[in-house]
């Protein structure tokens, strides 16, 4: 019975040092969050969509280059791959941008 009533006292009493860790551990409050205006939201995120576009077409316009204008395996480009490489690239931008103008012009 004894033994009972020292393990009971033993839990129940806790030692403030014990009740500092604990309150440490705690996370911080949540702070207000700002009201964010919905159309700052869209612009954003259509801002990275453009992003990840722009990125996805570099990368294919690089594929397609290197595809058709390489055929060394070697690390450097001779001149005529070098040549053929720019040529593809100035095509695709200049018919991107084509292609952007007339989309801007007809909305």
């Amino acid at each position: 019975m004894a033994l009972i009533v020292r393990l009971t006292r033993n839990l129940s009493v806790s030692s403030p040092s014990s009740q500092l860790s604990s309150r440490r551990t705690m996370p911080p409050p949540p702070q207000p969050q700002q009201q964010v205006d919905p159309q700052v939201l869209i612009k954003q995120q259509q801002q990275q969509f453009q992003q990840q576009v722009e990125m996805k077409t570099l990368e294919m316009i690089i594929e397609k280059c290197a595809q058709k204008c390489t055929t060394n395996k070697g690390g450097r480009l001779d001149r005529g791959e070098q040549q053929c490489v720019a040529n593809c690239y100035d095509r695709y931008f200049e018919a991107r941008k084509i292609i952007m103008n007339e989309m801007q012009g007809s909305e």
